[in-house]
Parts: structure tokens; C-alpha cells; sequence
């Protein structure tokens, strides 16, 4: 993974009590870029259930986090590393996706050796939600 300027990256121990540090840096970031109330929200529930399906695939020692910002908004890459055995797919179940599908633009899950995932999130008024009603 190439780390740009400007980029926030993260690893902290696979355990679900870690994944509170990850939604307060997705937040944050969000933040920072202008997303309103429903928009950091919408990241944070993102972050916290792609993280909680990779930890679900195995037993791992470090989960990391990169935050990167583009002109369209957020890009989110996650990954777990460390286990000793064979990982299981990470899968998303109907309602999660649902779920998803309203939180962020497009979301990717990443089999393999290192299960991962990435999302893009655009800002609420990228989406058309703060538009300025005519007069």
C-alpha cells in the first residue's frame, strides 16, 4: 500500500475494543473534510462493521487502518495481518450490506492471505443532500 501526503494510517491490536479508534480517525477525517452529522456517522458504521467482518475471519494480531483524502471524498483501505492459520472469506451478510449500501459510494471486500477492505465516501453535498434550495 502506498502511503501519500497527507494520508492517515493506523494499526492497532485485532480485538473489537480497538475498533473504537478506528471510528474515531474515519470521524475525524470526515470532519475535517466538511461531511455533516449523517455524513461521519455514515463512515463511522462503515469502519465499524468492514473492521468487525475482518476481525471475524481468523485469529490476528494487528488490524490497520488507512485514511486517505481525495477530490471526491474518503478512501478507506483496511487489513488484518498476524494469524497463524487459514483465514475463512470475509463475507458480508444481506442487512450489513444494506447497510452499507447506504453509508458509502462503493465498498470492496479482499480475500486472501490478509483480508482486507476499501470504501469511498463522498461528502453529503458531493451526493446532492446540501444543495441550496431555490429562490
Amino acid at each position: 500500500m502506498v502511503q501519500r501526503s497527507g494520508d492517515v494510517h493506523i494499526e492497532v491490536p485485532a480485538v473489537h475494543r480497538s475498533l473504537r479508534l478506528l471510528r474515531l480517525a474515519v470521524a475525524d477525517a470526515a470532519d475535517d473534510m466538511g461531511y455533516d452529522v449523517d455524513g461521519i456517522e455514515a463512515v463511522r458504521i462503515a469502519v465499524d462493521e468492514l473492521a468487525a467482518i475482518l476481525l471475524a475471519t481468523g485469529e490476528w494480531e494487528t488490524l490497520t487502518l488507512t485514511i486517505s483524502r481525495d477530490p471526491a471524498g474518503l478512501v478507506v483501505e483496511g487489513a488484518v495481518a498476524g494469524s497463524d492459520g487459514a483465514p475463512s472469506t470475509p463475507a458480508v451478510d444481506g442487512i450489513v450490506s444494506e447497510l452499507l449500501a447506504v453509508c458509502v459510494a462503493d465498498y470492496a471486500l479482499v480475500d486472501g492471505d490478509r483480508p482486507g477492505f476499501t470504501f469511498r465516501s463522498q461528502p453529503p453535498a458531493a451526493q446532492g443532500f446540501l444543495e441550496p434550495s431555490g429562490s
